[in-house]
């Protein structure tokens, strides 16, 4: 049976705030990092059923984001006085 509700999640985050909204949430519940908890676990899996909703399966992101991570300007932590080079 077709998710008759795909296009209206598509529709929502699509727009530059839903974008933004859908950031936050990723950012709330963890997305990309290790989680330990059960409760860190639901919100991810929150996350990820939203993901699907618009059309983003694991499939995906395995095929797509590794690609599009090479695309974003890369951060440079700055070294700590004392921090060794290695």
């Amino acid at each position: 049976m077709k998710d008759e509700t795909q296009k209206f999640y598509r529709t929502c985050f699509s727009t530059p705030d839903g974008r933004r909204v859908l950031g936050n949430l990723m950012g709330e519940a963890g997305f990309g990092r290790v989680l330990h908890t059960p409760e860190e676990i639901a919100k991810e899996n929150f996350v990820k059923m939203i993901l699907a909703k618009i059309g983003i399966t694991e499939e995906v992101i395995t095929n797509n984001l590794p690609d599009k991570l090479f695309e974003i300007p890369v951060k440079y932590k700055e070294k700590n006085e004392g921090e060794q080079n290695g």
